[in-house]
């Protein structure tokens, strides 16, 4: 995890509030259902990320790394779309130079994804009640 990353917040409860600020009357909660997008694509994105590195298939891991790191940024997962920042632009130079790197993102992202999952569900509780 690089020093700026060590400075985001798991959820930007900010985002989450202007999210709820787009909310018209009569209109689903848009926050719950990009919570239910980010728990139905992370797991499997993590996944396909992971696995095309140990592939040294840089092209999928970054794109991979970029598509996540976009629903990351919906639900306002600023840290967990720092690290896919960090992959997508670490896959992006292996591809230019042919060489493979250490990927330090990939060790933390998944204690993270742990983490991001926990708020997101404990903003789902809350919204339930």
């Amino acid at each position: 995890m690089n020093e700026n990353e060590k400075n985001l917040p798991t959820i930007d409860l900010d985002h989450i509030e202007s999210l709820d600020e787009l909310k018209s009357e009569g209109q689903s909660d848009l926050v719950v259902e990009l919570i239910h997008y980010f728990n139905k694509v992370a797991s499997t994105k993590m996944k396909s990320i992971k696995e095309a590195i140990s592939k040294k298939d840089f092209e999928t891991a970054m794109k991979d790394a970029h598509n996540f790191k976009s629903t990351c940024h919906n639900v306002g997962a600023k840290k967990l779309a720092s690290m896919c920042q960090e992959i997508e632009t670490e896959a992006r130079e292996c591809m230019k130079s042919h060489k493979s790197t250490n990927f330090d993102a990939l060790k933390s992202i998944e204690l993270e994804y742990n983490e991001a999952a926990t708020v997101l569900a404990d903003i789902l509780k809350a919204r339930s009640l």
